[in-house]
């Protein structure tokens, strides 16, 4: 779920934001309150599961 989510972040960012245009891509991102608490969420559960 994190990884789909992240890439669909992604991928909207990249319809709008050429990377040639910008040195760091990732820095054009802008989550909304509810996409950052929805990948916070699922990044504490992804982290649980490796710690076990």
């Amino acid at each position: 779920m994190f990884w789909r989510k992240l890439n669909d972040i992604g991928g909207r960012n990249i319809a709008t934001h050429l990377p040639e245009e910008y040195q760091d891509i990732d820095e054009t991102v802008e989550l909304s309150s509810d996409e950052y608490a929805l990948l916070l969420a699922e990044f504490r559960r992804m982290q649980r599961a490796v710690k076990g």
